[in-house]
């Protein structure tokens, strides 16, 4: 039987065992300093192994579902449509910084290498040329 608990369940669940196993363990030694009590010893020793135990498996298994929670988020977060346009505008960004930062670059030494004069001159030819009109 499969049986489903909400995170402040197990919590519950663990802070619970924690405080029964401290229980025991002076409910133990209270015993075991009276006479004649060695089987209330046993008794007690033995609920703290119990409640020690259970505690540590019901900490794994919160633990391990936490992990596949977290796991599933990713999964869920990398597969949705925002994800992945995201990941496209990322891709296609770092394609133009490769492939058009160079360009610029050479482009911008050039014009740096032509006289203002002539630079601005040939602006001004290119654009009685190209038709275009000013806004």
């Amino acid at each position: 039987m499969k049986l489903e608990l909400t995170y402040d369940e197990v919590s519950t669940i663990v802070a619970a065992l924690l405080a029964k196993a401290t229980t025991a363990e002076s409910n133990a030694l209270k015993c075991a300093k009276l006479d004649g009590m060695d089987k209330d010893v046993e008794f007690w020793q033995e609920r703290v192994e119990i409640y020690k135990k259970v505690y540590k498996v019901v900490a794994a298994q919160f633990g391990q579902a936490c992990k596949e929670c977290e796991q599933s988020d990713t999964q869920f977060n990398e597969t949705t449509t925002q994800a992945f346009i995201s990941k496209q505008i990322e891709r296609i960004s770092d394609l133009a910084n490769a492939t058009l930062t160079p360009l610029v670059e050479v482009v911008s030494k050039k014009l740096d290498e032509i006289p203002k004069e002539d630079l601005e001159g040939k602006v001004l030819e290119f654009a009685k040329k190209g038709n275009f009109k000013e806004v």
